[in-house]
């Protein structure tokens, strides 16, 4: 039951009205829909995932405002960026073009087990968030010290001008891109936006750390829903798959998992702590999500650890 003190909370910390959001999504449910229908905003579950969103963290529509898409995205830095959802739809079907977990999928997993998504899938669902509240929105890809297309955000239109909103790095107020330096203040510390001349691209990096720590390098210019697609699809092989990460915006700076490591960060420092017996445990009262997701997951990196090993 939501509490005064709930309403006044920011958005992302406020607990989600999971039964009403879900009853929603039951009542207006709708035939299956095309891949190619997902991913072009005109499917009719899309459209569900985001009004279901909104609804479940009490968002008001402010079409076309930036302090409107602002506020969403406040709201949806508070889900998990974790890969324990991607971990168990690799158990079902036989490549990416059944392990996508498309908007729909994404909010009711959040609803009823407290999970998010990895970066590609929130993405996207953003997306439709982003459009259900009037704007164009477009990914952007990013590279990572991890390797090319390691990361992606969203891109979006008002006026003649181009916005970025990354709430997984919690950036959720939209960050103009005009070429110039951007200093953006998060709860884990300020960041810098450095454009490069050399290429049009920007990089992201904590101010405390210096550009040598860069976090990002991102290309503006939107891709395409096929680009997309194949970048998305090939997160599925990447290392981490083999590990089991999770990170959390909290309301005194991030929680970052990496599997038995737990980082606590607070304004620029650091806590760190390993986890035994009591991880599932410990993510489930800290990240939100069950246990029993946490452990499943947890089996499939080991089971893919082993198989290596052989």
């Amino acid at each position: 039951m939501e509490t005064g003190h709930d309403r006044r909370r920011p958005p992302q910390f406020r607990p989600p009205q999971r039964l009403a959001a879900l009853s929603r999504i039951r009542m207006n449910a709708s035939l299956p829909t095309t891949v190619a229908a997902a991913m072009d905003g005109h499917s009719a579950d899309d459209r569900r995932a985001a009004e279901a969103f909104l609804d479940a963290y009490r968002l008001v529509v402010r079409e076309g405002t930036l302090a409107g898409l602002g506020e969403a995205a406040e709201a949806f830095s508070g889900l998990p960026y974790e890969n324990i959802s991607k971990l168990l739809k690799t158990v079902q079907g036989e490549g990416p073009d059944d392990w996508r977990r498309m908007p729909l999928e994404v909010v009711e997993d959040h609803l009823r087990h407290g999970l998010g998504g990895a970066c590609f899938s929130l993405t996207h669902s953003f997306r439709r968030v982003a459009e259900r509240l009037g704007f164009e929105a477009r990914p952007v890809i990013a590279e990572t010290p991890a390797g090319p297309a390691r990361h992606c955000a969203l891109v979006v239109r008002q006026g003649a001008d181009d916005w970025l909103v990354d709430p997984g790095y919690l950036i959720c107020e939209p960050v103009r891109l005009d070429g110039g330096r951007r200093k953006i203040a998060t709860p884990r510390g300020a960041l810098l936006l450095d454009p490069d001349r050399r290429d049009g691209r920007y990089v992201l990096y904590d101010e405390a750390k210096g550009p040598e720590a860069w976090r990002w390098r991102l290309d503006p210019r939107p891709v395409d829903d096929t680009a997309f697609i194949r970048f998305w699809n090939a997160s599925f092989f990447w290392p981490s798959m083999r590990q089991l990460v999770a990170t959390r915006r909290t309301e005194a700076g991030q929680l970052y998992l990496h599997n038995r490591h737990l980082r606590t960060i607070r304004a620029g420092e650091t806590e760190k702590r390993t986890l035994g017996h009591d991880l599932e445990a410990t993510v489930a009262a800290l990240f939100g999500i069950e246990a029993a997701k946490v452990a499943q997951a947890r089996a499939l990196v080991n089971a893919r650890r082993a198989k290596r090993k052989i």
